[in-house]
């Protein structure tokens, strides 16, 4: 009977100790709201659950034995309110349990009803391992496996993990976005994520009855899928990929999966979606529902009257002497609430540094801050020893500021814009430098930081651990050192901070101000992409010897305001392409390879994709006249980007690397406005099944392109156009305007054709978006090349505009 009447003033005690505990949790969220990132947040709210999970039972340790107690009220009764007390904690202990029970039962389910996900998407999860960093014991790797129990990519086991992906995401789920939450998940599996939900599910179950527990766990998991997030992002590159996936799985809400499983559809999507696009600031600090915070109140009242009782029955031991020293385990707290990611380790460290800055500044001829800190870390490893000398020679703010204006001003690739992407790209790199590569001393300070800093992130990145840590950076090109450069660093003292060899050391000094007096050196890919080798080292290559023949065109339709979609279809000549014969079959086999850059090198996306082909021998005559195309869709904020597209013939070698600028555009606003005009081979609708998905699709359509704009008489050709922002009527909210098609001999005003037709009754039309869908037969039409003009005009917005493409009819 001690052991229940100590074990029911613990659950009560913990009825003011809990709220003491999520008020405090509260304050220090909306205190350190600007300065905690999700990492930061996620570490907080775990940090008051543990402090939940360790309450009862210290208190139950320190409650005094009831031998101790002077009773004023009758012992019977206590006895059978404590009774009472711990029968109910315990009832509810037992519902919870069998709940999550449960849910251990299913996931036990989910993996033995799965089967092994086929051997190339196993690979790509290998990939995104590696990427994120989510690699565990060599004898037993993440495992892939396919599961018609699940609507999304989704972890379970620690000791074996697994992510399970569901039957349709091999067919009806973008590639991409398929790649993307498979990173979110790795990150779950890098963070051990599955085994702090077992662990936090078990706080639940014990801790039921106190509404705050279930608070800040909900806080915990939302701070979970955004650190996921954030990794997955870092992983891809692309936020907008990942966003699109967030949204994809908005239709694929379900409570099928339940916990310890962890999904990708965790948390709100909403505030998920609008924090990658918009920021930390889109954030709102969540607080418990009013109906929970006048729960906590009473729970609070209740137990201070509760905890007064308990302190008039128990005598008040003895003050003990506390150690007047620190508590080494509150003071790593402190540290850990307090934490700088760009200037890391104890408060020691960083207040030697901050002195010998203010030392630096002091050397630097007399400069005061900011001045000696652009000079001396911002621009240490850009100015030349020229523009060094200049800059100290000036005597006024006025004139440094000037010449750090011009400083930026000659570094920027596109001067006629506002955005300097050279000074983005350098802060960026500093940045990441400081986030990844930190030790004692800050990141930039470092070997592996200052050659990316000056060098960008490297093509590929070899990591072992014999005899001691090791990195190995290869670049495709730096100047002054060739191709295929490698760039070790050792950390042979296992201290966290990696070093160079004294002689590649010597000779990269020697060339980092060199190497920064013109244009941003390419950075190529993210440091933790692995992509084709002979693709990648392809691109840095000129085409020699025999060219593989390829067309390409780059069409566009607007996605959203913000974002559009960049059509890249590429088409061969099956004539021009290399056969293998085996068994009767002739087969053909090209790998294309894409990245998308910015202007400034800077890694956007990529694409890679084997494209193959067979045909019986005796259709070989057939096939050789025929064309293959192949079509990329990428999703592109508005703006100037460069295509890089190698392919290359495996079966006779050929090889072509063609690179082009994409002026993606944007359709914002009440302009009218009009995507690509899209000479086609075949315009098709698609079943409801495949709606925004598979080749050539855009929305409900099918449209295959016909490269080179050529025709024969008995063909028929695809007119594909887009057209946005009319002006609506104000009654029936149509479009109010008219389509013109003309079709002129090239190279004289004689017109072949003319027709128009009224917006607003052509199928589906909206003010919003107008489609033009036409397939129009040429045997009336003699051989020769021919220009299509297309005109809109939007009466109601006393607006117009003409899109205008070239065809030829006749034998190429």
């Amino acid at each position: 009977m001690m052991v229940v009447q100590r074990l029911g003033w613990t659950l009560l005690h913990f009825l003011w100790q809990g709220t003491a505990i999520v008020a405090l949790y509260a304050m220090l969220r909306r205190v350190l709201a600007g300065s905690l990132s999700a990492p930061g947040r996620y570490t907080l709210a775990c940090a008051a659950l543990i402090a939940m999970a360790v309450a009862p039972p210290a208190t139950f340790l320190l409650i005094p034995n009831s031998g101790e107690v002077f009773w004023t009220i009758s012992v019977t009764q206590w006895q059978w309110f404590s009774a009472s007390v711990v029968g109910v904690w315990l009832f509810g202990v037992l519902v919870f349990s069998i709940r999550l029970l449960g849910a251990w039962r299913f996931t036990a389910r989910l993996r033995s009803s799965s089967y092994p996900a086929p051997a190339e998407w196993q690979q790509i999860a290998q990939r995104i391992a590696h990427m994120i960093g989510a690699r565990v014991r060599a004898s037993r790797p993440v495992q892939l496996l396919v599961s018609s129990l699940v609507d999304v990519p989704t972890v379970i086991g620690w000791l074996r993990p697994a992510i399970l992906i569901p039957v349709e995401a091999l067919t009806g789920i973008p590639t991409e976005h398929l790649e993307a939450l498979l990173a979110h998940e790795m990150a779950h599996i890098r963070r051990h994520d599955y085994l702090a939900s077992i662990l936090q599910s078990v706080a639940e179950a014990l801790l039921f009855y106190h509404p705050g527990v279930w608070w800040i766990s909900e806080q915990i998991r939302v701070e979970r899928e955004l650190c996921c997030d954030d990794l997955a992002v870092a992983a891809s590159g692309d936020v907008l990929v990942y966003a699109r996936a967030l949204t994809a799985l908005e239709s694929r809400q379900t409570s099928r999966v339940r916990r310890p499983a962890l999904a990708a559809n965790g948390g709100s999507l909403v505030n998920r979606i609008r924090r990658l696009i918009e920021g930390e600031n889109s954030l709102r600090n969540s607080a418990p529902a009013p109906g929970a915070i006048w729960a906590m109140a009473l729970l609070w009242f209740a137990g201070i009257g509760l905890a007064s009782v308990h302190a008039a029955q128990t005598p008040v031991p003895a003050p003990r002497v506390l150690n007047p020293e620190p508590i080494p385990f509150f003071s790593r707290g402190r540290r850990a609430l307090l934490y700088d990611p760009f200037i890391p380790g104890p408060p020691v460290q960083r207040a030697q540094l901050q002195a010998s800055q203010a030392q630096t500044a002091q050397n630097s001829n007399g400069l005061g801050s900011p001045w000696s800190e652009w000079l001396n870390e911002d621009v240490l490893y850009l100015i030349t020893e020229q523009e060094r000398t200049a800059f100290l020679q000036l005597s006024s703010d006025e004139e440094r500021t000037k010449f750090v204006e011009q400083f930026w001003l000659v570094r920027d690739p596109t001067p006629d814009t506002a955005e300097n992407e050279f000074k983005t790209e350098h802060y960026r790199r500093m940045a990441y430098a400081n986030q990844h590569f930190s030790s004692s001393v800050p990141g930039w300070k470092t070997d592996r930081g200052h050659v990316y800093i000056t060098y960008g992130p490297p093509d590929e990145i070899n990591v072992s651990s014999v005899p001691y840590p090791a990195e190995t950076w290869r670049y495709r090109f730096i100047e002054g050192m060739g191709t295929n450069v490698s760039i070790e660093f050792t950390d042979a003292g296992n201290s966290g901070e990696y070093r160079l060899s004294p002689a590649i050391a010597d000779q990269l000094r020697s060339l980092a101000m060199a190497s920064w007096r013109g244009p941003m050196p390419a950075p190529a890919i993210d440091p933790q992409v692995k992509t084709n080798a002979a693709m990648d080292s392809a691109l840095g290559t000129k085409v020699a010897g025999n060219v593989l023949p390829m067309r390409v065109r780059v069409d566009y339709v607007r996605v959203t305001d913000t974002s559009t979609m960049a059509n890249v279809a590429v088409q061969f000549e099956n004539r021009d392409l290399g056969l293998q014969l085996n068994d009767g079959i002739e087969r053909a086999q090209v790998n294309l390879f894409g990245r998308i850059t910015t202007m400034t090198r800077r890694p956007v996306t990529t694409f890679e994709k084997p494209l193959s082909m067979s045909v019986p021998q005796e259709q070989m005559q057939k096939f050789s006249q025929l064309r293959s195309v192949y079509q990329q869709s990428v999703p592109l904020a508005p703006g100037h980007y460069r295509l890089n597209l190698v392919a290359k013939d495996t079966v006779s070698g050929n090889l072509n690397n063609y690179e082009v600028v994409l002026d993606v555009p944007g359709f914002s606003g009440d302009q009218l406005a009009a995507g690509s005009l899209v000479i086609a081979d075949s315009i098709e609708r698609l079943p409801a099944r495949t709606l925004g998905g598979g080749a050539f699709a855009i929305g409900d359509s099918k449209v295959r392109p016909r490269l080179g704009n050529t025709f024969l008489p008995d063909e028929k050709m695809g007119i594909y156009l887009q057209i946005y922002n009319f002006k609506p009527d104000a009654t029936t909210q149509k479009p109010v305007g008219s389509v013109e098609y003309e079709i002129d001999k090239a190279g004289s005003n004689e017109k072949v054709l003319s027709f128009s037709e009224e917006a607003g009754t052509m199928p589906n039309a909206s003010a919003s978006q107008v489609t033009i869908e036409k397939m129009l037969p040429l045997k009336t039409f003699a051989s020769g090349i021919y220009v299509l003009r297309v005109k809109v005009t939007d009466r109601n917005g006393n607006q117009s505009l003409q899109r205008q493409e070239s065809f030829t009819l006749g034998p190429e």
